[in-house]
């Protein structure tokens, strides 16, 4: 089911969208329109199944429930290719997501921007202004729009890595435990397939050791060897679940 307001069946495509960088990779394209339709134009609860028992999820508008099995069917994509291309949209800052154990929210940047009444009512006057600029122009101000971007970026990540830096015997033996956040971000971005909350509440309950014994070291490396496991087990018993297997609550939910 989606959600959405009374005769409110339709979403905002600006034009300044085909300069955009989500527009030049097709896959990428539809998984960004798909969002946008699935997203909520009203606050509202949303019930979601979770284990044996159920609850009601609070979404704002812009937000929706996600779960990357179903949306594989909606866009006729493989889970993976579902996943690695929301999390470029979160990288170039369309999308937000917010993961919990059972369920994961996806909200739309800007979205009270460009999709509220009030942007309706902008919308012509912006087309018009747009109409105005040949494409040279457009092209010209892509590509000094691009460069800032990229100079400040690299001037920030500089300023940040050396005011984050700790010292260099303190950076060998220190070890951060990741979030939750953090150790989903890094398997949606690496492919990984086992899930995210179970290997982070293994290691919190055992206080972040490797066999329950020695300090871990580098979590990304013990992602590693769960990725390992995983992919044997999977050729091993292809017929049973896995650690690989992943709860969609979004699949729960009828959609009519």
């Amino acid at each position: 089911m989606y959600y959405h307001n009374g005769d409110m069946t339709y979403v905002k495509l600006f034009r300044r969208l085909i300069l955009s960088r989500v527009f030049q990779d097709s896959d990428l394209l539809k998984v960004w329109i798909y969002c946008l339709l699935r997203a909520n134009f009203q606050e509202c609860w949303v019930p979601v199944t979770t284990g044996k028992g159920s609850t009601e999820v609070h979404l704002l508008p812009g937000q929706f429930i996600f779960g990357r099995n179903s949306a594989a069917d909606d866009l006729k994509m493989k889970p993976s290719s579902v996943r690695k291309r929301l999390l470029k949209l979160k990288s170039i800052g369309n999308v937000d997501i917010q993961v919990d154990t059972h369920f994961s929210i996806v909200s739309i940047c800007n979205w009270d921007t460009y999709q509220s009444h009030a942007a309706t009512k902008e919308q012509p006057t912006e087309q018009a202004g747009n109409r105005q600029v040949t494409g040279k122009e457009q092209a010209g101000n892509t590509d000094k729009n691009d460069k800032n971007v990229k100079n400040d970026k690299n001037v920030k990540n500089e300023e940040k890595s050396v005011a984050n830096a700790p010292p260099a015997s303190e950076s060998k033996l220190r070890f951060i435990k990741p979030t939750l956040q953090e150790v989903f971000d890094h398997i949606l971005e690496k492919g990984y397939t086992f899930d995210a909350s179970t290997f982070w509440h293994h290691y919190e309950s055992n206080g972040w050791k490797i066999g329950g014994r020695a300090p871990m070291k580098s979590w990304q490396s013990a992602c590693v060897t769960w990725q390992k496991r995983a992919s044997q087990q999977q050729e091993s018993k292809p017929e049973r679940f896995h650690q690989d297997y992943e709860y969609n609550p979004a699949d729960s939910i009828r959609e009519d």
